[in-house]
């Protein structure tokens, strides 16, 4: 049975783009009109919905450029291979997506949105619900991009701050894999660090980093990234550090640990060398700054302006609009030049007459 989604190559989804048997194109100019609806849902909030219709909205919004069936849940069979050469994951039967996506979001209003409670609490309870969605999948693409704008929604909603940014694309395929096989431990680990905002802050340094160190033979997003966690104990190489961390490698996975977790705080170690340590759960001398905001003001040059950034966004989105007009007018002339050559037979048909 064909797949409706794809077309005859059976890799490349048909799209509004007039984009063909080029799955790799297809992404990539998807990534361009999604990172700028993206940014609008940041600058103007999310559709208004509630519930499950909210996450269908969202993906409305997200990909109405692309895809004529965004914001519909599939229709088709979904599954994942855990790993390369494994057994396959199917996500929830079609006929179920609707019922069961509602009933997540009832089960979610009826504990008031998660509102009210702390850090932990509040990680513990997403965890549940995060996989719970996942498990689900809902759409044919863009599930991933979709549930994380609809969790930050929900967590800014009951008082905390999430993002994921620092989330590599391995972590989250590893801790989806491990919650699929009902171990959702990895899950919430996740979500304490990126709700502690000195773990938070030191994974997007480090991603930072990595970022500007990216390389043919190193691409950040095909490893396991994370802090370190309070009471654990590591073995591995290290790589480098800053005024209050440093990154070190297992062989498999990347950390960011604390300096004071190290014996003279790391400064005898140079890249290479071998550690071994404990992680305690300690504050940095920045961390206590941001604990006790009156022991230190913050200088005027860090306040933030909101216009500012807001105004810096349509500034992005305008160029990035510009940027998309300008493709498809490379692709209105690519098509007007392919036409031509049909109607006179073609170049290497003059060439034989």
């Amino acid at each position: 049975m064909s797949e409706p989604y794809l077309q005859d190559d059976g890799r490349t989804l048909r799209n509004k783009l007039g984009i063909e048997r080029n799955p790799q194109e297809l992404a990539k100019r998807e990534a361009i009109y999604v990172a700028r609806r993206i940014l609008e849902l940041r600058l103007n909030g999310l559709p208004h919905a509630h519930g499950f219709e909210l996450v269908k909205a969202t993906h409305r919004y997200l990909f109405q450029d692309v895809y004529s069936w965004a914001g519909l849940v599939r229709s088709t069979v979904l599954a994942r291979e855990d790993y390369e050469g494994g057994h396959h994951h199917y996500f929830l039967a079609p006929a179920r997506i609707e019922s069961v996506g509602k009933r997540i979001f009832e089960d979610l209003a009826a504990q008031n949105d998660l509102t009210g409670l702390g850090r932990s609490q509040f990680a513990d309870a997403l965890s549940g619900y995060f996989n719970r969605l996942n498990e689900v999948h809902p759409f044919r693409e863009g599930n991933g991009r979709t549930q994380r704008i609809v969790w930050q929604h929900i967590a800014r909603e009951a008082g905390h701050d999430l993002s994921f940014r620092g989330i590599s694309k391995e972590r989250m395929v590893a801790v989806s894999t491990a919650a699929s096989q009902g171990d959702v431990a990895p899950v919430r680990r996740m979500f304490e660090e990126l709700l502690d905002p000195e773990r938070a802050r030191a994974l997007r340094e480090a991603t930072r980093f990595f970022e500007e160190h990216r390389s043919k033979d190193f691409e950040w997003h095909d490893r396991y990234v994370a802090t370190t966690a309070p009471g654990q104990s590591y073995k591995g190489t290290f790589v480098s550090s800053n005024n209050d961390h440093f990154i070190m490698h297992d062989g498999q996975r990347i950390f960011i640990g604390k300096k004071l977790d190290l014996p003279n705080a790391g400064a005898d170690l140079a890249r290479g060398d071998k550690l071994e340590f404990t992680s305690m759960n300690r504050p940095n001398e920045t961390d206590q700054r941001a604990l006790d905001p009156a022991r230190e003001p913050l200088p005027e040059s860090q306040t933030v302006d909101i216009e500012q950034i807001k105004a810096q966004g349509r500034a992005t989105i305008q160029g990035w609009n510009r940027e998309l007009e300008r493709e498809k007018e490379i692709e209105r002339q690519n098509d007007l030049d392919r036409s031509s050559n049909r109607g006179r037979g073609g170049p290497d048909e003059d060439l034989e007459k």
